[in-house]
């Protein structure tokens, strides 16, 4: 659902933020944005209440693409992308980019989503996926995952804003995908063993 993430970022909130505002756990919110999970309506009527927006807000056409999509009138200066018009926006992380993942975050995705096929709930694969990055990222220090977690949700703004365009239609799964798992290590270093994702 591509219009929960243009809303939550419109909003300069990051998951976690809307999770708490919300009371929906964070991967759950993660997997709606990814599409990967159908959400419950009284989980839409929590988000939109957080959002203060009407659930029918969810199913309109993103307002980014309709602003990519419109043509110029003559004489009309061609505009920065609008995550560089926006402040909140425009301002990379304050922390350098941490290495890159020793994997690729979304190719295991991918993958894991591929091999348990529609027969098996979404949550769970979830649950799994965010155990196996939190595993994966064990090593890290909690300064590189928040900057990895920061800078991919710079890339998921500057994805959005270059949508229709295909090429940034899978920028943004890549850099929803590494905010997640970054997400699932911070989490995983919080409070130790990840809690299974709580349906709303």
């Amino acid at each position: 659902m591509e219009r929960l993430a243009e809303l939550r970022e419109s909003q300069a909130l990051t998951l976690r933020d809307l999770a708490e505002r919300s009371g929906v756990d964070a991967n759950t919110i993660n997997q709606v944005e990814l599409g990967h999970r159908k959400p419950r309506p009284s989980t839409l009527r929590k988000l939109a209440r957080a959002l203060e927006v009407d659930v029918e807000e969810f199913y309109t056409e993103p307002a980014l693409a309709e602003k990519a999509e419109a043509p110029r009138e003559a004489g009309q200066e061609e505009r920065a992308p609008l995550w560089q018009d926006d402040p909140k926006r425009r301002l990379s992380p304050s922390t350098p980019r941490p290495p890159d993942f020793p994997f690729d975050a979304f190719e295991v995705a991918r993958a894991a989503f591929a091999e348990n096929g529609a027969d098996t709930e979404e949550e769970e694969v979830s649950r799994e996926l965010g155990q196996m990055f939190a595993d994966a990222l064990a090593g890290w220090p909690r300064q590189d995952l928040r900057a990895a977690y920061e800078w991919a949700d710079h890339d998921v703004l500057k994805a959005l804003a270059n949508m229709p365009a295909s090429e940034a239609r899978e920028e943004l799964m890549r850099a929803q995908v590494e905010r997640f798992a970054a997400s699932a290590a911070l989490q995983a270093l919080d409070r130790g063993p990840m809690l299974e994702a709580i349906g709303a």
